[in-house]
């Protein structure tokens, strides 16, 4: 059989999906990898690349020099407090060896840990720290795209030295046959499963299949936190954001500064650049964050990104199968995007920011879902949360509100200042409140004021929350023009602007809390 060198052609407008185009940068990336390593054998090198698409130009050797490489991995110690099984096996693996651990004896394992070269040069931490986005980057390999210890193969075989099967098959698919037909599994394609409910099989062309080897490098991986009814946060699988390449030759030149530019302070033992509030906020991060380094691009090309959108896969690990939760495509809306990056540096309540977010992503108005919102969760993480009170507060100083939003903003403040005067006797005073102790009392006060309104307002709706507002809100003096007036009462008189109504109003009390 010829062993090459050949000359392979892919364009991003004829691949099938967004992994296919993704997996084309990946190729581009691990390439340039690849030839700047010593020990390379064979011939593997970009023989074109532009906006649409490459040409690459390989033999057998420089195919599977390129596979051994992507798939290179080692064995490492790994210890462990319960013995380790066998997948579907009773017997116990011998341990490498038995030491004494911080809590009594532990077993140590030789495990097969994927090198990952690429994604560590991507790794900006500091000497001496660790890698997180590389753990990172293997946790999901092994957790997720090689959760079943079959599918390890590869890294299992390049970890005892010998070369990755895959590339043999990867060279006999674009020098013999580019155009049949094989198999797609969720090894390579999430999503992919033998059949679908309709009994349609899986398939891919074997020229694009050697590409989906090639996405992982390129994949934004964040982790969704989740907080459970006590308020403690945890983490809930994997988002993959996998980009809409556009512009080939752009992506090339800038995700090396895009992976680079994520921060390495730690959460626990994640990167907390990788933590979200949401899955599908995965694609606004990615997508801010491709656009701030286009932007820092020179010429006419720093306002054409090579990012048109973004496809975030929430997957988890459950039991033995890997389970795709959500799946969201966000398209590439640079005012949104803006939007997004004020949100995620303006709030520090979790419960207040994945609401803002939730709204840019369905295109609502800033204060939409609050009223459902407020009414489902726990006071001690709104109205009792100190955080969540003082983004009500940034929200309604940085977000540009319209007469009749900031009328509703108005009217509780100043019911919240009047009940203070007519219940407690008490008013703003700055002379008085250099005093900590008359200024604890004033707060506090204000404060039981409007948690009490709070309540109120959270449990009513409809006519109910009218009517409270009419006896209740509105029995104070207000200091609003007749517009003003007028706005309300319109509101109250429709039902979408009852909600709005109930949700702004529900935010101003936190406000003035």
């Amino acid at each position: 059989m010829p062993e090459g060198p050949i000359s392979v052609r892919w364009n991003l407008d004829e691949l099938p999906s967004s992994q296919h185009r993704a997996g084309l940068g990946g190729l581009a990336l691990c390439v340039g990898y690849l030839q700047r390593t010593p020990d390379r054998a064979g011939v593997c090198e970009i023989e074109a690349l532009d906006p649409g698409g490459l040409t690459l130009q390989v033999d057998r050797a420089g195919m599977q020099r390129l596979f051994d490489d992507i798939y290179a991995a080692s064995r490492e110690a790994h210890a462990r407090g319960k013995p380790l099984r066998h997948a579907g096996s009773r017997g116990e693996l011998p341990a490498r060896r038995r030491a004494e651990g911080e809590t009594g004896t532990i077993d140590v394992y030789d495990r097969t840990v994927p090198r990952g070269g690429l994604i560590e040069q991507w790794d900006a931490a500091p000497a001496g720290a660790p890698r997180l986005w590389l753990k990172l980057w293997r946790d999901m390999i092994w957790t997720i795209l090689r959760g079943v210890p079959a599918t390890r193969e590869p890294y299992d075989r390049r970890a005892h030295a010998r070369p990755a099967s895959d590339g043999a098959e990867a060279w006999d698919a674009l020098a013999h046959r580019p155009l049949d037909s094989v198999a797609l599994s969720s090894t390579y394609y999430l999503g992919a499963q033998a059949t679908t409910a309709e009994n349609v099989a899986f398939r891919d062309v074997a020229r694009n299949w050697v590409l989906l080897h090639f996405w992982p490098f390129v994949v934004a991986i964040y982790v969704p936190a989740v907080v459970d009814r006590e308020g403690r946060r945890g983490f809930a699988g994997y988002a993959l954001a996998i980009p809409e390449i556009v512009d080939l030759e752009g992506f090339v030149s800038d995700w090396p500064a895009v992976a680079r530019g994520r921060g390495t302070e730690p959460m626990g033992y994640r990167p907390r650049d990788a933590v979200v509030d949401l899955a599908a906020e995965a694609s606004l991060d990615l997508a801010r964050r491709a656009l701030a380094v286009a932007d820092r691009r020179a010429g006419s090309a720093a306002r054409s990104p090579w990012l048109d959108a973004v496809d975030t896969y929430h997957v988890e690990k459950a039991g033995n199968s890997v389970r795709i939760r959500s799946m969201r495509r966000v398209d590439l809306h640079r005012g949104c995007i803006e939007a997004y990056a004020r949100v995620r540096n303006a709030y520090g309540s979790a419960t207040f920011r994945r609401q803002r977010i939730r709204n840019l992503l369905e295109g609502c108005a800033w204060w939409g879902g609050f009223g459902g919102m407020c009414a489902i969760t726990t006071e001690a993480r709104t109205i009792k949360d100190a955080k969540f009170r003082r983004d009500c507060r940034t929200a309604f100083a940085e977000v540009d509100l319209d007469d009749d939003d900031a009328a509703i903003y108005q009217t509780i403040r100043t019911y919240v200042a009047g009940r203070l005067t007519s219940k407690y006797d008490l008013s703003w005073n700055p002379a008085l409140a250099a005093n900590p102790a008359w200024r604890s009392n004033y707060e506090h006060k204000r404060e039981r004021i409007a948690r009490d309104a709070f309540l109120a307002v959270r449990s009513r709706m409809g006519a109910d929350f009218i009517a409270y507002v009419t006896a209740t809100i509105c029995s104070v003096p207000q200091r609003l023009d007749e517009q003003g007036v007028l706005a309300i009462a319109r509101a109250l008189h429709e039902e979408q602007g009852v909600e709005r109504v109930r949700s702004l109003t529900l935010l101003a009390l936190c406000a003035s809390a």
